[in-house]
């Protein structure tokens, strides 16, 4: 068994008042957040591109595959019909009276 001694102190809070209080001091305010927003977003935009090139390369090797499934598909279902059609005999019509 042993003691702790526990000791809590608090700082001062010190309220600093940044709100802009003529028209130029909110005008550089609102400019000061939009670099910081578009900086923002080009850090992300920075930390998302190797992944969206990677997706990117992903879809595109999957739309490749399919669409040479379909193609192979495709030919083969042609070339099957072709066959097909070749191989039943066609009958004449029966002759009959002219369409008028």
């Amino acid at each position: 068994m042993s003691t702790i001694n526990l000791s809590l102190t608090t700082e001062p809070v010190v309220i600093v008042d940044d709100s802009p209080e003529t028209f130029w001091d909110g005008l550089m305010s609102g400019w000061n957040s939009l670099v910081a927003f578009l900086s923002g977003a080009l850090v992300i935009v920075g930390v998302l591109l190797p992944w969206i090139a990677v997706m990117a390369l992903i879809v595109v090797a999957v739309i490749v595959t399919i669409r040479a499934r379909r193609s192979r598909a495709h030919s083969r279902a042609a070339g099957s019909s072709a066959t097909e059609a070749s191989s039943v005999p066609t009958e004449k019509p029966a002759p009959g009276p002219p369409a008028a």
